[in-house]
């Protein structure tokens, strides 16, 4: 491995593993130094990488959700049309929900200086805009032939509301759906929304 791959390898693993940390605890919760030894790194090597915490922080929650998101669109663009890829994405995130992300949001909002959310907010907004995702894909059906009664902004602001709606949810059920029942709630929310904004 070259010295050029080292450096590489050891900045996705100081990505990865801060953004496992800061999940569970929150930007205030973890330090650098809990970060640099759970890496395996000196209290420096963080700095080696990122001048300052708020840049891995950053720096973290966009790759995280840039890789959620682009495995969320690969699992949706498999599916051959409309409903197929609304019930798919919503079983993708149902199962695949990080409960920490808002909260490091909210902290991305609040710890990063102006500077710093001039340049990070747009890559945070791109690596995780899933109305643009879901409006796409409303705008393709609509380009196919499909009709609906809703223009495709408003059609991916009612699924994503009914989506997020279910993953608060399960936050508050005592027993939470099991991960084989995910579908059929994906279904009939699906099936509910689409004979709600669909022209017969």
């Amino acid at each position: 491995m070259t010295e050029n791959q080292d450096e590489r390898s050891g900045r996705e693993r100081l990505l990865e593993i801060s953004c496992d940390l800061l999940l569970v605890a929150g930007y205030d919760g973890v330090s650098i130094q809990q970060i640099a030894d759970a890496v395996g790194m000196t209290k420096g090597g963080p700095y080696y990488h990122f001048r300052h915490k708020a840049d891995l922080f950053a720096n973290a929650l966009i790759r995280r959700t840039e890789r959620i998101h682009n495995e969320h669109k690969r699992v949706i663009n498999a599916e051959p049309d409309l409903r197929s890829k609304l019930i798919a994405g919503f079983v993708y995130s149902t199962t695949h929900w990080e409960p920490g992300i808002p909260r490091l949001a909210a902290d991305f909002e609040r710890v990063l200086d102006p500077y710093r959310l001039e340049h990070y907010g747009p890559m945070l907004k791109e690596s995780s805009d899933l109305a643009g995702l879901y409006s796409s894909i409303f705008r393709e059906a609509e380009e196919s032939g499909v009709k609906l009664t809703l223009n495709h902004e408003r059609a991916a602001r009612l699924f994503l509301a009914a989506m997020m709606g279910e993953i608060g949810l399960q936050g508050f059920d005592p027993v939470p759906p099991t991960e084989a029942e995910i579908p059929e709630i994906a279904v009939a929310v699906v099936d509910g929304i689409l004979e709600g904004i669909r022209v017969s």
